[in-house]
């Protein structure tokens, strides 16, 4: 992308997520979000298709950024790799409450679905080395889904638990303890 694309993708971001901050989700139309942005309905057009594909744009820088954050070893245990995500989505909590305010938190689910085969062909090559395609395809949707909901537990609960102990219970769980 150009770097006018990009700059304009950026402003739609953030308009959007300072609409929602404003008012619900449903009520904020794609004129308000460029005239938020100082750009043209035709440039909102051309970058995104709908309301929704910001937020899924937003989502996935925030992934790239969260990938960079984690450690270059590729042997990186569930504790570790909890932590910095629990860690990660606390810094990130207005956007995550936005969407549970919403009733859009199911866009990270789906997003998920795309980010964690990934994030376990880096960090765990060696126990999915002798998974089956389809056993890989139910184990990386299974942990998927098992860390949006505990993410969306921890923020629909006040974020009582530390990311340690959310990371400790992670840890637990995928190790069937």
């Amino acid at each position: 992308m150009n770097p006018s694309m990009v700059r304009s993708r950026k402003w739609m971001i953030e308009a959007l997520l300072q609409l929602m901050e404003e008012k619900p989700y449903e009520e904020i139309t794609i004129s308000e979000i460029a005239k938020r942005s100082d750009l043209s309905r035709r440039t909102f057009y051309r970058n995104f298709t709908t309301k929704e594909a910001i937020l899924e744009a937003n989502f996935d820088e925030m992934i790239e950024d969260y990938l960079k954050q984690l450690p270059d070893s590729d042997e990186v245990g569930p504790y570790t790799l909890g932590l910095i995500y629990f860690r990660y989505w606390k810094q990130h909590l207005t956007f995550i409450q936005a969407l549970q305010r919403n009733g859009l938190f199911h866009i990270l689910l789906r997003r998920f679905d795309d980010f964690v085969p990934k994030l376990n062909k880096r960090y765990k090559k060696a126990i999915i080395k002798d998974f089956s395609p389809v056993y890989f395809e139910y184990y990386t949707a299974f942990i998927a889904a098992g860390l949006w909901h505990m993410l969306e537990r921890w923020v629909a609960g006040g974020l009582v638990e530390s990311p340690e102990a959310l990371a400790e219970m992670y840890e637990r769980l995928i190790k069937g303890m």
